[in-house]
């Protein structure tokens, strides 16, 4: 009898444990499809509840982040573009956001700091070349540059989770935003706004390894 209880009482750890991986792997599934409102569960106080307490705190950083940037580069445009100079220094503040800004031929005219800690370029490389030959892998080339010719084109936007490629060959999560805006003449410029998901990418392998040793 106490034979059994055990092995009932380990399996019903084990469901509860399997039940809340899924229910953060579906968090983590709408996050990456824009929601980013989502909330994972905190508690109880152990290292899935310490997982979701990560992803919520990013999750929330980067929400806040994105949504005072968009607010502020749409509230400024009239003065910004009046002050390239003055855009720059805002832009060239944001540590930690990737703001990048091409033209109608996807030819990149602005490449902030944190692009280049971001992806290991400096501004002087990205200047005049096309996004998708600087961050985009070979093999997901073409996709994304059907993307991008859509959101010129038809105001489509690039949002979500996207994974780009480092100068060294390696891999970059991030979150991307877009914001359309015209410069004076009224050509078309497209910014996207990117934050790194490293971080939370980092989070998400702990959790696989917890559910692995299930």
């Amino acid at each position: 009898f106490a034979l059994g209880g055990g092995l009932l009482i380990s399996r019903l750890i084990a469901r509860t444990i399997t039940r809340r991986i899924e229910t953060l792997n579906q968090c983590a599934a709408h996050f990456r499809q824009g929601h980013l409102d989502i909330k994972a569960p905190e508690h109880p106080a152990d290292e899935l509840g310490q997982l979701g307490r990560t992803f919520n705190l990013m999750s929330n950083r980067i929400a806040a982040t994105l949504e005072h940037l968009e607010q502020t580069i749409t509230e400024r445009t009239s003065q910004l573009r009046t002050s390239e100079q003055r855009f720059r220094s805002i832009a060239n503040q944001l540590p930690h956001v990737a703001i990048i800004g091409i033209n109608s031929a996807r030819e990149v005219f602005f490449w902030n700091h944190a692009c280049r800690q971001l992806y290991g370029l400096p501004e002087e490389e990205a200047h005049g070349r096309l996004l998708e030959e600087l961050i985009v892998g070979r093999e997901q080339r073409a996709a994304v540059q059907q993307q991008l010719t859509r959101w010129i084109e038809e105001e489509c936007p690039l949002t979500g989770e996207m994974v780009f490629r480092h100068k060294d060959g390696g891999q970059v999560p991030v979150f991307v935003a877009s914001l359309s805006l015209h410069d004076p003449a009224g050509r078309k410029e497209l910014y996207s706004i990117q934050v790194d998901l490293s971080e939370l990418k980092a989070s998400e392998q702990q959790r696989y390894t917890i559910e692995a040793q299930l």
